[in-house]
Parts: structure tokens; C-alpha cells; sequence
């Protein structure tokens, strides 16, 4: 009897032992994932827009989806919105990831942490209604209209022309406006540019039955990066990691393709120089 009576002591131990050692692997568990909301817009042709059916697609989708595929400690999900609400929403913790072709100017990044691959390369020109031939430059422009969005390199450039270089102010008409609308603006003579990139310019042709034309030559040409919180450098790090992998493998070049008909994702010479001196200035 005493040896049943220690038996099932022992074997109590054994089991309370097994129990809280189950209990423990069960709350060490597998590594935490950490949800990461991105900021997109959801009416730029191609980059981020709603399709047919309500969902977000794009450029931006497409890239941050494969991103997300090659960062198992993340977990990826999309919020789309007005451009001039995204950034807000990295200041205020909403967001952790601003996407909305995103390029360098010096505002952004004393507040922000931009990525140090770009994704994308561009240029602009200036579009004009068809058969207009008096535009044909930046000082050109000087006493018309131009209609941009606050906050983009092309409103930066045109206020600094406006203090420093032009006998006559551009007029900058802010505002969200879809294709459509711009295009009537022109013909109703409301505006007198506004302005795109090179590669939608021929499909706004195409589209719209050749009611507009580019005017003068391309100008302001860069990347484009994702921008992050100041403080999150291990998630910028992790992003730049695997968007060097989607370059090696030809995603980038593949969904640029997709979107646009060519590949963008190259990397520019010139533009090379200028990003790795930054980056260089960065570190030093």
C-alpha cells in the first residue's frame, strides 16, 4: 500500500513537472508578428486606386504584398486615403508605412525616416491643353495657372521659383482633382497646366482622345522611396532588405511592367550619385 501511495506521488510530481513545462512552451510560443498598417492613397492611376471591385490596387500593392511575402515577422494590411492624410497618419501612429510615390525633399526628411532603396525612378512635364504652343517652359508659366497638390515636389518647386526667381508668380491652384476634371479646367481655361509623368501622359492621350499634350521638356527627375517614423529603423531596415531582394529577382522590374508598360525600376546614374552621397553624408 505504502508503495502505491509513493508511486502516485511521484507520478503526481511527474505530472504537475509535465504540465508546467507545457504551460511554459505554450507561452514562450512561436515569435510575435508585428502588424504593420500601410498609408496608401486610392485614386492615383496605377500606383494606388480602387478597382472595380472597391479593392486597393496598384504599383504600391503589388510591391509592398511581395515585401510582405519576404518579411514573416510582419504582417502587412492597407488603408487608403487622401495623399495629404497619409504622412499625417505616420505622425500620429496610424500608419507605419507612407505609400504614395513618395520623392525626397529636404521637409520630409528632417521629419521622416525614408527608405535608402528606391523602388521606382521618375520625371515631369507639363501638360497643357492640345494645340496650345505657349507653354513651353517653367517660365513659361510665369502669371498662369498651375494646378497641383499641396505638399508634392512639384508645388515645393514652383513656390521656391516663385520667391527666388519669377518676375511674376505662378499661381498654384491646390487641390485633389481628378483627370477628368483637370482636362475641363484646361479647356474652360479655369488652368492653365497641371502637371504628370512622362510614362501616363501617352495613356491620358490615349484616353482622353487626345485633348492634352506635354509641354516642354521633363524636369525634376528622382526616386521614389517608402517613407517610415523617425524611430523605426529596424522596420525600414527590414523593408530596404527585402525590396533589394525584388530588384535582384525582377518583381520590380515585373510590376512595373505591369503598371506602366516599362520598366522604371532601374537605377539612374546620376540619380545614384546624389542618393549614395546622402547616404554617405548619413553616416559620417
Amino acid at each position: 500500500m505504502k508503495k502505491v501511495l509513493v508511486l502516485s506521488a511521484i507520478m503526481l510530481v511527474l505530472g504537475t513537472t509535465f504540465l508546467s513545462a507545457g504551460a511554459s512552451s505554450e507561452k514562450e510560443g512561436p515569435a510575435k508578428v508585428r502588424k504593420v498598417v500601410v498609408g496608401t492613397g486610392n485614386d492615383m492611376n496605377n500606383f494606388c486606386f480602387l478597382d472595380e471591385k472597391g479593392n486597393l490596387a496598384g504599383l504600391e500593392i503589388d510591391i509592398l504584398s511581395a515585401v510582405d511575402e519576404l518579411l514573416p515577422q510582419y504582417e502587412f494590411s492597407f488603408e487608403g486615403g487622401e495623399f495629404r492624410t497619409i504622412l499625417v497618419g505616420i505622425d500620429a501612429g496610424k500608419y507605419d508605412i507612407a505609400a504614395h510615390n513618395y520623392a525626397k525633399n529636404t521637409e520630409r526628411q528632417e521629419k521622416y525616416l525614408y527608405a535608402t532603396i528606391p523602388y521606382l525612378h521618375y520625371s515631369y512635364q507639363l501638360v497643357v491643353k492640345a494645340g496650345r504652343n505657349d507653354i513651353n517652359s517653367i517660365q513659361d508659366m510665369e502669371g498662369k495657372t498651375l494646378s497641383t497638390t499641396a505638399g508634392n515636389n512639384i508645388s515645393y518647386l514652383f513656390e521656391n521659383y516663385n520667391a527666388t526667381t519669377a518676375k511674376v508668380p505662378v499661381n498654384l491652384a491646390y487641390g485633389a482633382l481628378d483627370t477628368e476634371t483637370k482636362i475641363k479646367a484646361l479647356e474652360e481655361g479655369r488652368i492653365d497646366a497641371f502637371h504628370d509623368y512622362p510614362r501616363n501622359i501617352d495613356v491620358l492621350r490615349k484616353t482622353y482622345n487626345n485633348r492634352i499634350q506635354a509641354a516642354g521638356p521633363e524636369f525634376l527627375p528622382g526616386y521614389v522611396y517608402y517613407i517610415f517614423a523617425k524611430k523605426d529603423t529596424q522596420l525600414r531596415d527590414d523593408v530596404d532588405k527585402a525590396l533589394t531582394t525584388l530588384r535582384e529577382n525582377g518583381k520590380l522590374r515585373e510590376f512595373s511592367v505591369k503598371w506602366f508598360g516599362r520598366d522604371y525600376s532601374t537605377l539612374v546614374p546620376e540619380l545614384e550619385e546624389e542618393r549614395l552621397g546622402q547616404a554617405r553624408t548619413l553616416t559620417n
